[in-house]
């Protein structure tokens, strides 16, 4: 989820109304309600980004009343790196156990490839292996109800350019398909999965069983405000939603010193919150080009992620999350949130606690 391509809205833009202009609705997703268990299974080694994933996660979030997960999974780095590429058992054993904990839950769950960075960087490498890491998560859970999701790849970037992914996602779905006919398959498009990235999609000629993926993360330099993971233009923190701040945020001299930070910044300080980069335009923008693309093409759509830096002061992530759930809503986007308990987390495991401030919008409470 952290590498995702920077989108600014660096010049003031008239806020349209909170709808498409349509009466016509997208297909409706067959999972929503959803949390993402991120820092865990994602890692090189479970447990290496502190969190371990425990049977008791999947009764607080029951409990919580969530009615989906979807479990980040780094398979290539538990797979042979020669043909046929066969999966770790242990690893396959290990995951198996989480999804069933879920399922047993009452909770539907999504899987996917995460992390499958030699894949980005080396396509006509890594395809084969990537194709025969489905095929062997195909055959495990066959026999599995549709109550279970393959997500195929998570934002694909750097050399997996949008050809390129097409050709391997296509190549993909019609490898899972020639052993499951009726699984739900999550496409997603390139660079990043973006919900521009969704018009990037070539779909296949079936699109039974086929719904759609992009996250959200606008104003970026806002969620990710002071992430250690990201270069020093992104450590300004402080940065409120909405926008603008009462007393003026002075950007690090990194992001002075690029010109598009600094013109993010300066209209950040200085626009209301109409036409503010950190108001509301970013994120209905994208939202409402996800609904549309849902609906020209009649296949479902789920917003995979979406949340904020758990750094990020609580008000100001309540409004966010409330604001972004209320136009979800309104757009008729499925969505799971960025996450159970890492760094993005709504969850304090040592305090048994969820974080109110941000989940009280969380609707069916």
């Amino acid at each position: 989820m952290f590498k995702i391509v920077v989108l600014f809205a660096l010049l003031p833009l008239v806020l349209f109304a909170g709808c498409s202009g349509t009466t016509i609705l997208p297909p409706s997703s067959p999972v929503s309600k959803g949390i993402n268990i991120g820092g865990a299974l994602e890692a090189p080694v479970e447990g290496e980004w502190g969190i371990e994933i425990e049977e008791w996660f999947f009764d607080v979030i029951a409990d919580r009343t969530f009615e989906s997960m979807r479990i980040p999974l780094r398979w290539s780095a538990y797979a042979q790196n020669n043909p046929p590429y066969t999966i770790d058992e242990a690893f396959m054993d290990r995951v198996t156990q989480v999804v069933q904990q879920a399922l047993e839950r009452g909770l539907k769950v999504v899987i996917n490839i995460h992390n499958f960075e030699e894949l980005m960087l080396n396509p006509e490498e890594n395809a084969e292996k990537f194709y025969s890491m489905w095929e062997q998560i195909t055959r495990h859970f066959r026999d599995y109800s549709n109550d279970l999701f393959f997500d195929l790849l998570n934002e694909p970037e750097d050399n997996l350019t949008a050809s390129k992914w097409n050709a391997i996602q296509l190549e993909t779905i019609k490898r899972i398909r020639a052993i499951q006919s009726d699984r739900w398959i999550i496409l997603t498009g390139a660079p990043d999965g973006l919900s521009a990235s969704l018009y990037s999609i070539i779909l296949p000629d079936n699109t039974d069983y086929i719904m759609a993926t992009f996250h959200l993360y606008e104003p970026y330099l806002f969620t990710h405000q002071g992430a250690s993971w990201l270069d020093e233009r992104f450590q300004t923190t402080g940065i409120q939603w909405p926008g603008p701040p009462e007393i003026p945020v002075i950007p690090v001299q990194a992001a002075q010193d690029d010109p598009k930070f600094a013109i993010w910044f300066d209209y950040y300080n200085t626009q209301p919150y109409i036409y503010n980069p950190a108001g509301p335009k970013p994120i209905t923008q994208e939202l409402k080009r996800a609904h549309d693309w849902s609906r020209q093409h009649n296949v479902p759509i789920l917003m995979g992620e979406f949340g904020t830096y758990n750094i990020i002061d609580s008000q100001s992530r309540k409004n966010w999350t409330q604001f972004v759930l209320q136009q979800s809503e309104k757009y008729d986007i499925a969505w799971m949130l960025w996450d159970f308990a890492s760094t993005f987390g709504v969850y304090d495991i040592e305090a048994g606690t969820w974080d109110e401030e941000i989940l009280d919008y969380l609707y069916w409470n």
